[in-house]
């Protein structure tokens, strides 16, 4: 019905008529407009009230701050099966150098394991150096402690000493065609035929003068690791001289009273010692320092235990 027409008689259409029903349109017009604009309003309001609480659901699986190390950590894992802090350093054998990447709560124990199958040394037969003794074959009690109490850190370099066993077979070989009249072996006396150190007139002329006052506590036997902290003395003709090594730099510095120089380890051609008769816990001690022999150095009155090690570092293996 609208307003201002009456529909119960039947009419012809006038011009009143007419503007009649498009008054009416207009209005419907405009109600069905604002109805469509409520609903679109309403449903962007709804939109925006639920949109916060999406966002705060899944911010946290976004975030994740907790996942990521974890998922990092087994992504990199560790190649051996270690776990834990790890610590990347090296071992030198037979001038080689072999790296290794292990977890510092592994034991000495364990590492020798994982050294023999690198190097081909028998994990009974090791012989570790760093900073110290870290492992021996007469010293069980060590193989329980672990890298980090070994003072192992980042790019250290431990020493290593001891025959592969290969090496082993081969000189039991040796030696059973020995015995059984195989081969002859020549004694050691007859492979010697340099003339001993202490016999030697310009060796005799130091060595006659005694032990001086003033030289370093020596015993015998010995097989010491070199220090780290104080230099090695010993003596030339015309005084004393300190020798402080640096096996893994590689160098020794030899200090006299007349000169300091710094020495690289793989320079020096040749090492020769000898106990000093009568007083054997002391060695004359031959570095030779160019490449022939009058470049030699010798010193008097060096402490045995050490003798061991300063030729190991020379020649690459620490024993």
């Amino acid at each position: 019905v609208v307003a201002g027409c009456d529909v119960t008689q039947p009419r012809t259409h006038t011009a009143q008529d007419n503007h009649c029903s498009s008054s009416s349109t207009s209005r419907s017009g405009i109600l069905c407009f604002l109805l469509a604009f409520g609903r679109v309003f309403f449903a962007i309001m709804a939109a925006m009230d639920t949109t916060p609480d999406v966002a705060s659901a899944e911010e946290p699986a976004a975030t994740g701050p907790e996942s990521v190390p974890t998922s990092t950590a087994a992504a990199a894992g560790d190649t051996d099966g270690t776990a834990g802090e790890q610590v990347t350093f090296k071992v030198v054998y037979a001038k080689k150098t072999f790296p290794m990447t292990r977890s510092v709560d592994e034991t000495v124990g364990d590492f020798k394991k994982h050294v023999e199958a690198e190097t081909g040394v028998p994990a009974a037969a090791q012989k570790l150096m760093y900073k110290g003794l870290m492992g021996a074959p007469n010293k069980p009690e060590l193989d329980s402690k672990t890298l980090k109490q070994s003072k192992i850190v980042r790019n250290a370099k431990v020493l290593l000493v001891g025959a592969t066993a290969d090496e082993v077979l081969k000189v039991v070989a040796v030696e059973s065609d020995a015995k059984a009249g195989k081969i002859t072996m020549e004694p050691e006396v007859e492979k010697e035929e340099k003339k001993k150190l202490c016999e030697m007139t310009e060796h005799k002329k130091v060595l006659d003068k005694g032990v001086p006052d003033d030289a370093m506590v020596a015993w015998r036997p010995g097989q010491d690791p070199l220090p780290t902290e104080v230099p090695i003395v010993g003596f030339t003709g015309k005084g004393k001289v300190r020798l402080s090594f640096k096996p893994h730099e590689g160098t020794v510095i030899i200090n006299t009273k007349d000169s300091t120089r710094k020495v690289q380890l793989k320079a020096i051609q040749d090492v020769r010692s000898e106990p000093i008769v009568g007083h054997e816990q002391y060695h004359i001690l031959g570095l030779q320092l160019g490449p022939t022999e009058r470049s030699t150095l010798y010193i008097y009155w060096f402490p045995a235990q050490y003798v061991s090690a300063v030729k190991g570092a020379i020649s690459g293996l620490l024993f």
